[in-house]
């Protein structure tokens, strides 16, 4: 496993789901989509299940990528915060991140790691501004989330009078938004 640090800082009314299970098949406009908008995001909502509250969200910062595993999001944590008890009762979470005109919606799997060599390989970044010791500290944990299902929106390159007469459209006929099938603006991707 290779880590990089982070470097970077109803529109459709069908959906196209795309396995990406196959790693002999060439990705599909849908996965390569969805891999580039993750690339674009350094901050997510982070949401666990609390047994206190139910389902809790937090900002966290994207860390790392892993390069063998592209789709893989890397957090960390104190060992001991609510986030790590939460994902060793229950390790499903949801990730969300966005921006003024695109969303992306992860489903998977949490795992919490205690590595310091992986902390380490991380090396600099954002990350040490809330954590100026490093990994000298010894209680932070990586939180590793591999997605299982994936959804985007890309609204980005709409073009405006195209959308304001969609909009028209809809009104005069009494009918929603219909867009059409595009995996440009919209795409869910089933990654297990």
């Amino acid at each position: 496993m290779t880590l990089t640090k982070n470097e970077t800082s109803n529109p459709s009314t069908t959906t196209t789901t795309t396995n990406t299970t196959n790693n002999n098949d060439a990705p599909r406009p849908e996965q390569d989509k969805l891999r580039r908008m993750l690339t674009d995001f350094d901050d997510g909502m982070l949401v666990s299940m609390s047994p206190e509250v139910g389902l809790r969200a937090r900002p966290m910062r994207i860390i790392a990528r892993d390069q063998e595993a592209p789709d893989d999001l890397w957090f960390i944590s104190e060992l001991d915060s609510a986030k790590v008890h939460e994902l060793a009762r229950e390790p499903r979470v949801a990730v969300v991140l966005g921006d003024h005109n695109r969303f992306v919606s992860i489903s998977g799997r949490a795992q919490v790691i205690v590595d310091r060599d992986k902390l380490d390989a991380i090396g600099t970044g954002d990350w040490k501004l809330w954590v100026p010791e490093g990994t000298e500290r010894g209680d932070l944990a990586l939180i590793q989330v591999v997605p299982e299902h994936a959804e985007y929106w890309d609204h980005s390159s709409f073009k405006t009078v195209r959308l304001a007469f969609e909009v028209a459209r809809a009104r005069a006929n009494d009918d929603h938004l219909r867009l059409p099938d595009n995996p440009q603006w919209h795409g869910a991707v089933s990654m297990s």
